[in-house]
């Protein structure tokens, strides 16, 4: 068949696990059970720190900030995930699944990104203990938080803006249970 039969894709069909009904209703529970004590888990961590006073401190501020990094991170892609879990045929437009593409990979760099500043700030605090406390202030805290989301969002720009220029034809079922770059590239036909 020739490319120009074809017909563009708008929107993708997640099939999951339709290969594997049995497990799908055992996979939505367990998921969902992760789900929710992923984001109870890290609602209680900033709750804690938010009302401890003497927890306000760059340590926590970071541990704070990968918490809800991490519940960001989840919700970019279990609500979709169960969805696929639960109907036969989940779908999503290009646009949604381009844009669920940039959250996932935006805030899994930002995550990084964080890691590595949470290090530098525990080996600072090991390092120079007496002047750690001038070093890192809540200000500079502050500033490295600013530059971690900007370079987390930033580094998976320039390939989201190649595949969104991509191109999909033929058939529009991603076999997976959630949208990840290697499965949506299968479906390209440019």
């Amino acid at each position: 068949m020739e490319a120009n039969d074809r017909s563009v894709v708008k929107a993708f069909i997640i099939l999951g696990f339709s290969s594997m009904p049995h497990l799908q209703a055992l996979s939505f529970i367990l998921i969902l059970a992760t789900y929710v004590l992923t984001l109870t888990a890290n609602l209680v961590i900033i709750s804690v720190v938010k009302a401890k006073q003497h927890l306000h401190r760059p340590m926590y501020y970071f541990l704070c900030s990968f918490s809800f990094l991490e519940i960001l991170f989840t919700t970019s892609t279990a609500p979709k995930m169960l969805e696929s879990l639960v109907e036969v045929r989940s779908t999503i437009s290009v646009a949604g699944c381009i844009a669920q593409l940039y959250l996932f990979f935006a805030l899994g760099s930002t995550q990084c990104f964080l890691l590595a500043i949470m290090t530098y700030d525990r080996n600072l605090a090991i390092c120079h203990p007496l002047r750690y406390p001038a070093i890192m202030t809540m200000w500079i805290c502050t500033r490295l938080i600013g530059m971690v989301l900007q370079g987390g969002f930033l580094a998976p720009l320039l390939p989201i803006i190649f595949i969104s220029q991509l191109s999909f034809c033929g058939p529009e079922e991603i076999q997976h249970y959630f949208l990840d770059a290697g499965p949506l590239l299968r479906l390209a036909s440019s």
